[in-house]
């Protein structure tokens, strides 16, 4: 079973890892449900989607089995809004184009007609606008927490400084500030180059690490498992001298500490001295399985600092929890 985290929201208490649902479409729904059922039977209950994903299809067939199923109570839903993507799958030219007041208002109220539900228990902001005024975000988003259709807000693909600002703006005019963050923290450094440019995908760096350390600020993180590139006997083949460091020292703990690549992976998640909860993708029902009978331990602290030196550089201070 997957254990819980120490993150609640509204009565709820949040598994340790999240089910990212990017992939579930109305034309695979029968096998989207049944990954749903085999998360929660597992013990899972953080579903993350989002408005743009499969073409706005992922928030319907998540909404469908809720109600079928009478999972609304039980289930912490995420999802997101003001992605530069459109919901037809056309792509706007700028990744923060619809990070504005309007966008995000038109999002909010598709989604919780989409989902079928009177609200959400986490809404994030999908991409950032430096050139949108934090004002005008946060603002918003109020709006919608004040009449109960949100109840929690963060950002997604944020870097922490904007986030401070935000929340500084929150602070001073009276307003619920963002309380969650999600990007792409894998222990594999540069897990999203292929595409995460492109995207407006942020990557977890040192900075943000240390930010999130010292806030407490819960973050959600994305591409944990960096496409299968700990599970896999060749990775090294093509990597960075950076990610071959990383993948040593990642074999090394497995080894001394007779921990499978999933333990290990997932234990520095659940030790790494921030309040992670990793978002996990598959449509594969074994993957999922092993993911879930590989969640239960945590790296205690000088294995979690070894680790992080190489992701991060230099000198750690072994701050981990």
């Amino acid at each position: 079973m997957l254990p819980l985290s120490d993150i609640s929201v509204n009565g709820k208490t949040m598994s340790r890892i999240a089910l990212g649902t990017h992939l579930f479409g109305r034309e695979n729904a029968d096998a989207c449900h049944s990954i749903l059922e085999k998360y929660f039977s597992g013990g899972g209950n953080v579903i993350d989607t989002g408005r743009v994903y499969h073409g706005g299809e992922s928030e319907y067939v998540i909404g469908d089995f809720l109600r079928k199923n009478g999972m609304n109570n039980k289930a912490v839903i995420i999802t997101k809004g003001g992605n530069a993507a459109l919901p037809d799958g056309m792509q706007v030219v700028l990744p923060g184009s619809r990070v504005n007041a309007k966008c995000i208002e038109e999002d909010i109220k598709i989604s919780l007609d989409t989902l079928g539900s009177e609200n959400i228990d986490i809404y994030f902001v999908h991409k950032d606008n430096p050139e949108t005024t934090v004002g005008e975000i946060i603002e918003v988003l109020n709006k919608y927490i004040k009449n109960g259709s949100l109840r929690h807000i963060g950002a997604s693909n944020w870097t922490s400084a904007r986030i401070a600002e935000t929340n500084a703006y929150a602070a001073e005019h009276g307003l619920q500030p963002f309380e969650f963050s999600e990007l792409a923290f894998s222990f594999k450094k540069n897990s999203t180059e292929s595409w995460g440019a492109a995207e407006g995908a942020l990557e977890m760096e040192k900075t943000d690490f240390d930010w999130y350390r010292e806030s407490g600020m819960p973050v959600l993180g994305y591409n944990p498992q960096a496409y299968g590139f700990f599970y896999r006997p060749d990775a090294e083949n093509g990597a960075s001298a950076e990610n071959v460091e990383i993948l040593r020292r990642f074999r090394k703990i497995c080894s001394e500490r007779g921990l499978t690549a999933g333990e290990c992976l997932f234990g520095f998640y659940a030790g790494c001295g921030i309040r992670e909860i990793p978002i996990v993708s598959t449509m594969n029902p074994e993957h999922l399985r092993d993911i879930i009978d590989n969640s239960g331990k945590t790296l205690d602290v000088e294995d979690v600092k070894y680790l992080l030196e190489a992701r991060f550089g230099g000198k750690l201070t072994p701050d981990a929890k």
